[in-house]
């Protein structure tokens, strides 16, 4: 991508993965909701990136690497069977997690 460019996805069909590898200089990531059976994996994001995942439906799975210095982590309610794993964060890491529905942790926040 060139410098400055967004990278949005719509809805991935049924049987669908997206894999985004690492994204340059002041690029955002934002991915909608997921179909059944989706999965989303996302490599280190570089400085001053931001990853913003949508809700997950039914199903999804969100595995996200560790983020380099400086990088925010915002991932939205998942619904219900939904599965967040994400690996350590470096130092001045940022992880917010937004309330997740039945089943899940009201709130998680790492280094916050």
């Amino acid at each position: 991508m060139q410098k400055g460019r967004n990278l949005k996805v719509f809805p991935l069909q049924k049987g669908r993965n997206l894999k985004v590898l690492p994204l340059q200089k002041g690029r955002n990531l934002k991915v909608l909701p997921l179909q059944k059976g989706r999965n989303l994996k996302v490599l280190p994001l570089q400085k001053g990136r931001n990853l913003k995942v949508l809700p997950l439906q039914k199903g999804r799975n969100l595995k996200v690497f560790p983020l380099q210095k400086g990088r925010n982590l915002k991932v939205l309610p998942l619904q219900k069977g939904r599965n967040l794993k994400v690996l350590p964060l470096q130092k001045g890491r940022n992880l917010k997690v937004l309330p997740l529905r039945k089943g899940g942790f009201r709130w998680v926040c790492f280094s916050c």
